[in-house]
């Protein structure tokens, strides 16, 4: 069994990133994704079976007028685990965080299913195909059917467990449905991915947030 060291660990979650599939919009044509694994980090205690999204040249890009104006700043994610309280941040992340109050006003978050854990890093959802039976294969490849900016501020930093944040692909302006909140400080994706909140409550629930744990409902307030 191969052994590494914490600064190597650092180092491979580096790598990684270029294949953290924090994936965003859905496909309207023929899914031509392909499977993109942490295999490159050579820790097989890590590799997934993941999918990275190829968005379709007719998704739109919304903007923040787009979106209903919802004034929240706090959103509660209840799973069949317990309850998961978020802390917004609308002045840092404005379109996000309107995209983000507009899927829950929809109720497009409920019933989704937790589609990656990498333990120590990331917990991952809000892929609506994992609602789908028979979808398996395509976890983390589908979203709202747009896309929305990314919104990068160096005012919020991935210097801390339980930062709330958008997937996208490794593609700008990707970003979806689909976020992640992590499981442990990861600054080398500062400026990668956007931030627009924190956990506030109910971090003991992430940490034992396991792939097939669900989503019943996503309420704001």
């Amino acid at each position: 069994m191969l052994y590494f060291g914490p600064m190597q660990k650092k180092y491979l979650f580096s790598i990684a990133l270029s294949s953290l599939i924090l994936a965003g919009c859905s496909s309207s044509v023929g899914d031509t994704s392909s499977d993109i694994s942490l295999s490159d980090t050579k820790d097989t205690s890590k590799q997934t079976n993941s999918k990275q999204l190829q968005i379709p040249t007719e998704a739109p890009m919304k903007k923040l007028a787009d979106f209903e104006k919802i004034d929240a700043k706090t959103a509660v994610i209840s799973t069949n685990k317990g309850e998961i309280e978020v802390e917004l941040y609308p002045d840092m992340a404005p379109v996000t965080v309107a995209s983000f109050l507009s899927l829950i006003q929809s109720k497009f978050y409920d019933g989704v299913i937790v589609h990656r854990v990498e333990p120590g890093f990331v917990i991952q959802v809000g892929d609506p195909k994992t609602k789908e039976a028979g979808k398996e294969a395509e976890w983390g490849t589908g979203g709202p059917g747009y896309t929305i900016p990314d919104e990068f501020s160096s005012d919020y930093k991935y210097d801390q467990e339980g930062i709330l944040a958008m997937a996208k692909t490794s593609a700008p302006n990707s970003g979806g449905s689909q976020f992640f909140i992590t499981l442990g400080p990861a600054e080398f994706l500062n400026g990668s991915y956007t931030v627009f909140g924190k956990v506030t409550k109910g971090m003991d629930v992430v940490k034992n947030i396991a792939v097939g744990d669900k989503i019943t409902t996503v309420t704001y307030k």
